[in-house]
């Protein structure tokens, strides 16, 4: 399970409470096709992390749907995640990552996430 994701677009700040739009490239670097169906355990979606100005955990929860379809090795996609800006103003950071739900989040076996820098203002 090893993946390169890249950001395509991010913007730099929001308002409190605002929803963060976030273009991504997702490439599938692994042997393993991926599972997009959320009915089966394992199944890849992409998930983000919000971390404070310190890198410190606030909230491993943000989600965002499963892939599309079927991503076979070596093949790339264009996605998009949306979530929600924390309500409190402050400089923050979006480590965005996927998980093979009920298994693993693929970082901590080598993946590659992408981290945003933004400002709630």
């Amino acid at each position: 399970m090893h993946a390169a994701v890249r950001l395509l677009d991010a913007p730099p700040s929001a308002r409190p409470g605002a929803t963060i739009v976030i273009a991504l490239e997702i490439r599938n670097n692994g042997s393993a096709v991926w599972i997009a169906d959320p009915s089966t355990r394992g199944y890849v979606r992409i998930g983000a992390q919000l971390l404070d100005a310190g890198h410190r955990l606030i909230d491993r929860g943000l989600r965002a749907p499963a892939a599309a379809a079927r991503l076979a090795a070596g093949a790339m996609i264009h996605a998009v995640l949306s979530c929600d800006a924390p309500p409190q103003p402050g400089a923050y950071f979006m480590k965005i990552d996927l998980v093979s739900e009920g298994v693993t989040w693929f970082e901590p076996l080598g993946s590659t996430p992408a981290v945003h820098r933004f400002d709630v203002e």
